[in-house]
């Protein structure tokens, strides 16, 4: 009987991690400069950036990545991590100012609100679908 239960499990075993090892990989493996990099295809097109824009925005971007991913690995509580994200993201904008138009600049910021609007209606709908429902 134990022969039986133990060769039940491994098996069970076996079968579920298989799928897991047969996973896509590539997003787990993507650094800032990866993503950035793909992002920026989509912002050359949505900003209409031209000439020298598309690479002076990139290397904005990549060292602000940079900065923050070594901002991040510090540990820091989030309460004193928040300012000098804030701090960066300003910087990062500053920066953005100079190589954009003011039509681009504009553009870039409806994009973000229309991202972070997007971000807040996705975790309103997790956090309504987990949210066990009303019982009186």
């Amino acid at each position: 009987m134990k022969q039986i239960f133990l060769s039940i499990a491994l098996a069970t075993a076996c079968l579920s991690t298989a799928p897991m090892a047969a996973q896509d990989k590539t997003n787990a493996a993507k650094t800032g400069g990866d993503h950035t990099d793909q992002g920026l295809e989509g912002l050359t097109d949505q900003l209409g950036l031209t000439g020298d824009q598309p690479a002076q925005v990139n290397a904005i971007h990549k060292i602000f990545a940079k900065k923050a991913k070594d901002l991040k690995v510090l540990g820091l509580p989030k309460e004193e991590q928040r300012p000098k994200m804030k701090v960066l993201k300003d910087e990062r904008d500053a920066a953005l100012k100079k190589v954009l138009n003011p039509a681009q600049w504009t553009k870039l910021e409806a994009l973000r609100e229309e991202r972070k609007a997007a971000k807040k209606a996705e975790k309103d709908a997790q956090k309504n679908k987990t949210r066990p429902p009303h019982q009186e």
